[in-house]
């Protein structure tokens, strides 16, 4: 198995566990990561970039790796399943705007959050694993 899919499957399995002992905020962070390896892989796997590649893009377009990613898989999404960009957007945005509550607001993040984030990041799956 590819190591960014590894990743990806575990912090999906991390996310669950730690959901189910009350975890709300790591339980939140595992989601946002699954989702982004699992992205990157998909970008990867297509053969056209490799992950050097997207870190290099990133810094030199000076937008960061993770809206680099998410860049390039909305461009991808985009010449295989149009249908699914916007589904992908909405539920992206909300596990990210999650994620940075969860990691650097000072709050804390309740059973429905960790849940939020937990069905958004499965539609997000969903959604690579179809392309």
């Amino acid at each position: 198995m590819a190591p960014l899919l590894k990743k990806s499957e575990d912090n999906m399995t991390a996310g669950t566990l730690l959901m189910d002992k009350g975890l709300f905020a790591p339980s939140i962070h595992c989601h946002y990561y699954c989702c982004l390896q699992r992205m990157k892989h998909a970008i990867v796997a297509k053969g056209t970039l490799t992950s050097k590649d997207i870190y290099d893009r990133g810094k030199a377009e000076k937008e960061g790796s993770h809206n680099t990613i998410v860049k390039l898989f909305k461009q991808q999404l985009g010449q295989s399943r149009m249908a699914d960009v916007s589904r992908f957007s909405t539920a992206y945005a909300k596990l990210k705007d999650l994620r940075t509550k969860s990691d650097y607001e000072d709050m804390l993040m309740e059973s429905n959050d960790g849940m939020d984030a937990q069905s958004r990041a499965s539609e997000v799956i969903r959604i690579i694993n179809r392309m």
